[in-house]
């Protein structure tokens, strides 16, 4: 566990295996929940498991053993359930959450019970639930001093979260104290979160200075290792603050490396991301053409689909700028905007407008009804002006429909 709080997943696992057979009855299900947090960790745990290894989880979480051994349980279930985008035995988790959560618990239980809990609603769709429990969480996190991983994640998760409203500047308070936080326990890969999360804040409300100071130190924190959507995360910040800064040349070298080294293997929703983010980058730098090409690639083919929600409203965005006949743009973009609430606030104004682009083509008619262009200006709002600039830079059809300079 000393391993696992320090991310030393591999060898916390090797520990774990030589010990297994000489582990008392009453350890096993503390050892079996370790070992399933470690495997998943390490990509071991996918659809050929997950079933089975998420309804042990939850018969821990809702036995009669020590609390602390339920929560650990909980807490390993809702976090695979949720990167795993796994929701069949959500209900049934959120069940046993909620009993822990009334019995009387240790401080670092209850915050473990908060952090799932989040984890499980945001899952089900209710954002404001798993705000509460974040912000509860936080709020623990202060009074008690824990400073553990469970700590560390809850700041970063509601850093995400005030992020997703489009509240940087609280979402910035947030991945800076984990950012301290990670320093504290020397741990590479919260260090380049934090740092990566703080950059896309600071970008987002126009300081382009500060965006690329903290891309660069995710970067260093990074040592020059590919671990995945992290490396998306960063060439794009660093890219996008250089381009905003007017230093093309250099935003361009940073998506030209990271496509360099870019394996083969990487999954299609990180293939995705970074044919959208490069596009976007190229266009800041005024490679219209580079950009369209980018952008088609991760618009068409075996990514003709939304990988992921993450990045939903710069593919509508993209979806409504490269529409091409016997591409079904229009129908994509609708199924997005049917559940708009899904996503972050900067997604919803991209949606939004890639849907009225869409519509207006479809009149043939550069107008745009009452209630659309209400709707727009509404989630317009949400985000900070700076914002709203950036993504006129990149070609967003906003119109007249957005809140006035």
């Amino acid at each position: 566990e000393s391993l696992q709080e320090q991310y030393q997943w591999h060898d916390s696992l090797v520990l774990l295996d030589e010990s297994f057979a000489n582990t008392p009855t009453e350890y096993r299900d503390r050892l079996f929940t370790n070992r399933v947090r470690a495997q998943h960790h390490l990509g071991m745990v996918g659809s050929d498991n997950i079933d089975a290894i998420l309804g042990s989880l939850l018969e821990i979480a809702q036995g009669a053993g020590l609390a602390s051994q339920r929560v650990t349980a909980l807490q390993a279930a809702a976090r695979i359930a949720h990167s795993e985008r796994h929701t069949a035995l959500n209900k049934s988790l959120t069940s046993a959450a909620h009993d822990l959560e009334n019995n009387c618990l240790a401080p670092t239980d209850r915050l473990a019970v908060h952090y799932a809990l989040s984890m499980l609603l945001r899952q089900a769709g209710d954002r404001a639930g798993s705000l509460h429990h974040l912000q509860t969480g936080a709020r623990m996190i202060e009074t008690s001093a824990i400073a553990n991983s469970v700590a560390g994640s809850i700041t970063l998760n509601l850093g995400s979260a005030l992020c997703g409203e489009g509240d940087y500047e609280g979402a910035l308070t947030q991945f800076a104290a984990a950012h301290r936080l990670a320093e504290k326990q020397r741990i590479d890969d919260l260090l380049a979160l934090a740092a990566a999360n703080q950059a896309l804040c600071h970008g987002r409300l126009g300081r382009y200075d500060k965006q690329v100071e903290w891309a660069n130190a995710a970067e260093l924190s990074l040592k020059g290792r590919f671990v995945g959507y992290r490396n998306v995360q960063v060439a794009t910040y660093q890219g996008m603050g250089y381009a905003m800064l007017g230093k093309t040349t250099v935003a361009q070298q940073s998506v030209d490396y990271l496509s360099q080294r870019m394996p083969e293997t990487v999954p299609l929703w990180i293939l995705q991301a970074w044919q959208l983010n490069k596009a976007d980058v190229l266009l800041l730098c005024g490679k219209d053409g580079r950009a369209l090409k980018e952008a088609i690639r991760g618009t068409t083919h075996e990514l003709a689909r939304l990988q992921s929600d993450a990045y939903a409203g710069p593919f509508a965005r993209w979806l409504a700028l490269t529409e091409k006949p016997g591409l079904d743009a229009h129908q994509t973009v609708h199924e997005l905007y049917a559940r708009i609430g899904d996503f972050d606030a900067i997604d919803r104004v991209q949606i939004a407008a890639a849907r009225i682009h869409l519509l207006r083509n479809e009149r043939r008619a550069n107008r745009v009804r009452m209630r659309e262009a209400e709707e727009l200006r509404s989630y317009c709002l949400r985000i900070p002006l700076t914002a709203l600039s950036q993504l006129r830079a990149l070609g967003l059809p906003l119109g007249p429909t957005s809140p006035p300079n």
